[in-house]
């Protein structure tokens, strides 16, 4: 048994750990996922703009631990939000990203790509880890739309293929590449925990201790093979790889015009994807604030999830404040 410190982070406060032992018990147990569910309509019922506050995110900080469905190891049934009844395969070990993303705060980000996407449609998950939003978009564009995740860890890869096989999706296709400004091959960093690998680039020292080497595509030469689809969306969460991923994807920008969600790690990789974008005659918005535009004065934060949309296209209702 997994020491309840290690993966849900208690702190030993008598307070802290009253709340877990109420969530460990069998009313916890029971109301839980009845919480969860209850939260998730009111959020799917809000507007953007509320949904969006940085208010909110620090509230779901605080109360996902309530959302977690199943400490134990094995295969769970997801009980609320927008993967109500899928299956995951659950792995209670510390930092393990089901943990998050079965969170308040995820389900915020999930309800906003609800809004976001329709039946049809075709989405490039890049940085796809164990594919908690993979399945979610793979049940919003439905059987005639098409999910291409790409993700290049071996551990992952075998998470996200079992997550896929157990709910018998069938409109997503796995590429097992990395994706950036070029095809090839690229040494890999292993992160702390399976969602924070990355590229390895010349600040981060290539052939340090554990780095692997994987393969990469350009999200340019991956449109140019044949029978492949157009993206409407590109979700990209790659941890300080989206700038390059951008550069590799400009044609692919330029031709289909596809709505992004970017999640930004860092500031040297925050101006690479601003200029990007702008250079594509993309318009920015930063999630965290409110989807606010991103002011062209200021720097992006640090870290942060930005929206971007194609300035010939029209701004989708779900950013229509």
């Amino acid at each position: 048994m997994m020491r309840d410190n290690a993966y849900y982070g208690i702190p030993t406060s008598a307070f802290k750990r009253t709340a877990w032992a109420v969530r460990r018990s069998f009313v916890g147990r029971t109301l839980s996922p009845f919480i969860a569910q209850s939260v998730y309509r009111f959020l799917q019922t809000s507007p953007t703009s509320f949904l969006a506050s940085e208010r909110l995110l620090r509230f779901g900080d605080r109360v996902q631990i309530w959302a977690v469905l199943d400490p134990r190891r094995g295969n769970i049934q997801i009980q609320f939000g927008p993967l109500k009844g899928l299956w995951v395969e659950n792995d209670p070990s510390p930092y393990f990203p089901t943990f998050r993303v079965l969170g308040i705060e995820e389900v915020m980000n999930q309800i906003f790509f609800e809004r976001l996407l329709r039946a049809g449609d075709t989405v490039y998950d890049v940085g796809a880890n164990v594919g908690i939003h993979t399945l979610l978009f793979s049940r919003l564009v439905g059987p005639k739309g098409k999910v291409y995740a790409f993700e290049p860890f071996l551990q992952n890869l075998d998470r996200l293929k079992a997550n896929l096989d157990l709910n018998k999706i069938e409109n997503v296709e796995v590429i097992a590449s990395a994706v950036s400004q070029r095809s090839g091959r690229q040494r890999f960093l292993p992160g702390p925990d399976v969602s924070q690998g990355k590229l390895a680039d010349d600040s981060n020292v290539a052939n340090q201790p554990g780095a692997l080497e994987v393969p990469t595509v350009s999200l340019d030469d991956f449109v140019a093979a044949p029978g492949r689809r157009l993206p409407s969306l590109i979700k990209l969460d790659i941890e300080g790889g989206e700038a390059n991923a951008l550069e590799g994807s400009r044609a692919t920008l330029q031709q289909a015009k596809p709505m992004i969600v970017c999640e930004v790690h860092g500031e040297a990789a925050g101006e690479g994807v601003r200029s990007v974008l702008r250079q594509c005659n993309y318009g920015l918005f930063l999630i965290e604030r409110g989807l606010k535009a991103a002011d062209p004065t200021e720097k992006l934060p640090d870290w942060c999830h930005s929206f971007a949309y194609h300035r010939d296209r029209e701004l989708p209702t779900a950013v229509r404040l």
